[in-house]
């Protein structure tokens, strides 16, 4: 259901399962997308995955959205949103993304999504991935202590909503676009 549902050789990317399993969430270019890539999910059953829905306003805009990562309480959605700019001739895998997020509000719906500000947004972001501990962030970025190309942090969100000071993940970090963590719910 889910592959079908796009248009034939459209890329499905930065899935994103839920730590319960019973949600999967990726970015895709699909009939209904509010853009160019946008956010949907899909649901478990028990014949399988739904077809997919469009997270729809205000989650997608006119820009890309993708890279979904929700927290382990299912109360936040981060993703990564750019510009889309007509004539953009760089590099898709140097696109410069900023890492966004939206609170499910009590009605169930998300919220207006907020940028994620500094220390975390700084240049050019991507791929975020939010630990099961709703504290710790990993993300991939280009940044002056790096090692050229994307590099993977993490920096974890503090008692009083500020973002610590991202650090370097070396030991993961090689010269070519290091993104993409995958992390299981047991931590």
């Amino acid at each position: 259901k889910i592959t079908t549902t796009f248009f034939e050789k459209a890329p499905l990317g930065g899935p994103c399962l839920s730590y319960d399993g019973n949600f999967l969430f990726f970015s895709a270019n699909g009939k209904d997308s509010d853009g160019h890539e946008d956010i949907y999910y899909s649901i478990r059953e028990k014949s399988g995955w739904s077809s997919p829905m469009n997270l729809g306003k205000p989650i997608n805009s006119v820009d890309y959205e993708g890279y979904p990562s929700l927290s382990g309480d299912g109360k936040y959605l981060y993703f990564a949103r750019a510009k889309y700019t007509f004539g953009d001739k760089k590099d898709a895998l140097q696109r410069c993304y900023r890492i966004m997020r939206s609170e499910r509000g009590e009605n169930g719906m998300w919220q207006t999504a907020i940028e994620l500000p500094s220390p975390v947004n700084l240049v050019c972001e991507k791929a975020p991935r939010i630990m099961p501990d709703g504290k710790t962030l990993i993300f991939s970025s280009i940044r002056k202590d790096g090692h050229g190309n994307f590099d993977i942090y993490k920096c974890n969100l503090q008692e009083n909503g500020s973002w610590s000071d991202p650090v370097a993940l070396d030991f993961m970090n090689t010269s070519g676009s290091d993104q993409f963590v995958a992390i299981p719910a047991c931590g």
